[in-house]
């Protein structure tokens, strides 16, 4: 039976899913013909990328909290 997983590379995940999503609404606004549309999804793009970067701050690109490092 494999250990579960630690919450560190959970959140690292996260973060990592966060950025992804970040890119593919960046790319979609930037397709966009509908200028309203696209500043609304440059704006949820824009909060996705925020959210990367808090993962990041609290739980560091490696997974691991800089608390416990």
């Amino acid at each position: 039976m494999s250990p579960a997983p630690r919450a560190a590379r959970t959140e690292s995940a996260r973060g990592c899913a966060h950025r992804e999503a970040a890119w593919k609404v960046e790319l979609s606004a930037r397709l966009c013909t509908d200028r309203a549309h696209a500043a609304r999804l440059r704006g949820l793009a824009a909060w996705h990328q925020r959210q990367a970067d808090h993962f990041d701050q609290l739980f560091g690109d490696d997974g691991t909290s800089p608390a416990t490092a």
